[in-house]
């Protein structure tokens, strides 16, 4: 068990810094964006929605940005061959299948720090603009009907959407594990980011699809899940590495 704890303490060192440090940024250019908007269009002589400041003002790309910057980040943990870091992991003895497990955990702890992170800025913002421009007209109701018409609003809170929901959920999952699988493809094939990469566009224009044609998409992203689940339990099968220990380290030689 101290392998195992060993690989997810190893996962979380080498990105905690960088995830904070992606977030850090992240909000400060939303906090940014979303201000200079919003001064802008309280002063329109005609009404608005709340809705309305984000689209406007670029605010999302932020999100986009700093979404596909993590991902990037976990998928290249752990993955360059050759590196102390591989080294490290293949040392601990233990199957490539626990590695994508527990790299599948700490994945999904990043996506939700980034889900959470960006909900409460959002929300934090908007209670911001409502107590600065209370003469604008708009209430405690108002944020809530934002997150229920905007599309990428309503993909961070679906509220009582059921179906948004299952799709972020899963969708959330199936990064994860993509993630992990494109940091061992990448160790094995040095190909792995194309995984990677593909999947984190694809998965950031289902998070923005609602009604039926999100149905349609989150099966497909099902599938795809199964598929890679399949792929990590037949690494399961595959050779354990050299426990000896005396592997010659990558950059012994002279």
């Amino acid at each position: 068990m101290n392998k195992h704890l060993s690989v997810f303490k190893l996962l979380a060192r080498s990105t905690i810094l960088k995830i904070l440090g992606i977030l850090a940024v992240m909000v400060a250019a939303e906090v940014l964006l979303f201000t200079r908007q919003a001064e802008k269009m309280a002063g329109y002589a005609v009404g608005f929605f709340l809705e309305d400041i984000f689209g406007e003002s670029f605010f999302f790309v932020c999100l986009f940005v700093a979404y596909f910057t993590v991902g990037s980040v976990l998928c290249r943990t752990g993955s360059r061959p050759g590196s102390m870091q591989t080294y490290t992991l293949q040392r601990l003895g233990i199957s490539e299948y626990a590695i994508m497990a527990w790299q599948s955990l700490w994945n999904l702890i990043c996506f939700l720090l980034l889900w959470a992170v960006q909900l409460w800025t959002v929300y934090l913002l908007l209670q911001n603009f409502l107590a600065k421009h209370p003469d604008a007209g708009f209430t405690q109701h108002h944020i809530f009907l934002a997150f229920w018409r905007h599309d990428t609003l309503h993909a961070l809170l679906p509220m009582e959407d059921i179906l948004s929901w299952i799709k972020t959920v899963i969708t959330v999952l199936t990064l994860s594990v993509t993630t992990a699988y494109g940091a061992y493809v990448t160790r094995k094939t040095g190909k792995g980011s194309v995984i990677c990469n593909v999947m984190l566009i694809e998965a950031y224009a289902l998070f923005n699809i609602r009604s039926v044609s999100g149905l349609i998409y989150t099966a497909i992203i099902v599938i795809f899940l199964l598929v890679l689940m399949f792929s990590m339990l037949r690494n399961k099968y595959e050779q354990e590495p050299d426990e000896s220990g005396k592997e010659e380290e990558p950059w012994a030689e002279s």
